[in-house]
């Protein structure tokens, strides 16, 4: 709670979809903080979850060092 952002950076597997990840991550992203940044890995089979994160206000970034950098400057 006293984090003033997040980065999330998943990495999705055939066990655990991507759209599953970002089912449980939006909820959570509207209790806060108040800043969530994120990374989806997997090119087009994350697609469907990229696009959820986006619906739901999440900043997204295309790689891990453009999403460091925005967090970077974010703290």
């Amino acid at each position: 709670p006293s984090a003033g952002a997040v980065l999330f950076i998943p990495a999705p597997t055939a066990i655990v979809p991507g759209a599953d990840i970002a089912r449980a991550l939006v909820p959570l992203a509207s209790e806060g903080p108040p800043r969530v940044l994120g990374c989806w890995l997997g090119g087009d089979s994350v697609a469907e979850a990229r696009g959820m994160s986006r619906d739901a206000g999440i900043a997204g970034h295309e790689t891990p060092e453009e999403a460091g950098r925005a967090f970077a400057m974010l703290v």
